[in-house]
């Protein structure tokens, strides 16, 4: 009967799990399975940053050079008198005044046949260059002519005298004349700078430094800098 007995109790053991056994066995499996999780959310961390710095967010695709203001070259430093129109006083004399207005500050007279150079214009009155008194000022339209070019002169006028055009659009053909016919000569970028020579009808002839010749482009494309 002891065998018996014996017998029993050895067949039970080999089916029954001790609990201090089964709880053991619970938590290493949570252990192990808590490591797979830190390992995984670690491997995600590490892609997403490696990620992030080998992507270039868009806005950043496209260089930045192409749209800052564009450093003003030598060639807008100075302007050499013969780039520019030439008039002269029309009637017997003329005053010139500091700004487009009889109202403003005025000074002169300028002499009959007075040569002068120009520099920009707005509605009926000219600014004009001044070469025997080195300085600017505007007169009426109607008391001037313009005439001749008389040559190449060494004399360079100030550039914080100089109006100025810059190109507002992504491409802007530079022409030979001012009309969409003409031919091209020059295709300018955004932003690029451009001493201005001469207004005719809604065109501005410009100085292109790069093929150190003038050039016509249409007044729509660019925005004008008047210097006071």
């Amino acid at each position: 009967m002891a065998l018996s007995r014996f017998k029993e109790n050895t067949g039970a053991g080999t089916h029954a799990v001790d609990p201090g056994i089964r709880k053991q066995g619970l938590i290493a499996d949570l252990r192990h399975r808590g490591r797979r999780m830190l390992v995984f959310f670690l491997a995600l961390g590490l892609s997403g940053i490696l990620l992030g710095t080998c992507t270039t967010p868009k806005e950043d695709q496209s260089p930045t050079t192409k749209e800052a203001a564009p450093t003003p070259t030598s060639a807008l430093k100075t302007s050499p008198s013969h780039l520019l129109p030439s008039l002269q006083v029309a009637g017997a004399s003329c005053y010139a005044f500091l700004r487009p207005d009889e109202k403003s500050r005025r000074f002169g007279p300028l002499m009959k046949s007075e040569p002068l150079k120009w520099l920009d214009a707005q509605g009926s009155w000219i600014r004009v260059w001044i070469p025997r008194l080195r300085v600017s000022g505007w007169v009426p339209s109607a008391h001037v002519l313009e005439t001749p070019e008389s040559g190449a002169s060494s004399e360079s006028i100030p550039a914080h005298l100089m109006s100025t055009v810059t190109v507002i659009v992504r491409k802007a053909n530079i022409r030979e004349a001012p009309t969409t016919e003409s031919q091209i000569i020059m295709v300018a970028k955004r932003n690029q700078q451009f001493m201005l020579l001469k207004e005719e009808r809604g065109w501005y002839q410009i100085w292109v430094p790069d093929l150190k010749q003038r050039g016509w482009i249409s007044g729509k494309i660019v925005a004008r800098l008047r210097q006071e």
